[in-house]
């Protein structure tokens, strides 16, 4: 691994823990902002999961009165045999996947967590314990099925797959900061009609970019309607009987991303 990979800042992931303006040191610079210019505002630091006070110092913004609210999904109902929608998107709604390596590398990481190593290393590895049902990559934000054959098995992989993907994009695209808005979120899906609905939401998912799902490259779409086609960390006996012969978007799931 080279050593610019390091480069980013700690915490460039989003694991179990979240991110957003450390109230420790009070400050997050404020470009750009002109309706805090007043002096004195109390609401919604849309950057990060903190409402309050703040007030604009130096162009910059002092969070007072810190008081935490949990985004929409970001607190988990861990099951054992759950099955869930987890999905995230980038920081300020920003892109998380620059190029076409990007995209690679995701996927890349997707094996690499989630089948069993060849070499004989003993490497973090969650084959055995999460099953990726489905998938599908966007420019600025992700959407997967996964189940966990633990008891809070999702978390470790998630941690894992967000954060060495982070410091990798990072240190190639010498940026700093963080990628991911927050903590990623997840929403037990409980019936088989819940999961017909997020499936068919998830695989027509680039319709919104205007493109063909089934010739999508980052979805695991193509790898359900081509059986000649294999994805080795893509588990497809859940869904086989949901995913064929998709033709309308049809109901917006309630764990529903907008990017």
């Amino acid at each position: 691994m080279q050593q610019g990979w390091g480069s980013g800042e700690r915490g460039a992931g989003s694991g179990e823990r979240g991110a957003g303006p450390d109230p420790e040191r009070g400050l997050a610079p404020a470009p750009g902002r002109p309706e805090l210019r007043a002096g004195f505002r109390t609401g919604r630091d849309p950057n990060s999961r903190q409402t309050g006070n703040y007030l604009l110092e130096n162009n910059n913004i002092r969070c007072t009165n810190i008081c935490y609210m949990p985004s929409t999904n970001a607190v988990k109902k861990y099951l054992k045999g759950g099955i869930y929608h987890v999905y995230n998107r980038g920081n300020n709604k920003d892109l998380i996947f620059f190029y076409e390596e990007d995209y690679l590398l995701f996927k890349y990481l997707l094996f690499r967590y989630l089948t069993k190593p060849t070499n004989g290393k003993k490497i973090q590895n969650y084959s055995g314990a999460i099953k990726l049902h489905a998938f599908c990559l966007m420019p600025n934000h992700f959407h997967m099925i996964l189940e966990q054959l633990g008891n809070k098995t999702m978390s470790g992989f998630m941690k894992s797959l967000l954060v060495s993907y982070s410091l990798i994009v990072n240190g190639k695209h010498k940026r700093v900061g963080h990628v991911f808005q927050g903590v990623y979120k997840a929403r037990l899906l409980a019936t088989d009609a819940d999961l017909m609905t997020v499936s068919n939401y998830i695989h027509l998912n680039p319709v919104e970019l205007g493109k063909d799902p089934t010739g999508y490259l980052y979805s695991s779409y193509r790898y359900y309607l081509d059986t000649n086609k294999d994805c080795e960390f893509l588990t497809k006996d859940k869904l086989c009987k949901y995913v064929p012969g998709l033709t309308s978007i049809g109901a917006r799931p309630r764990s529903g991303l907008r990017p």
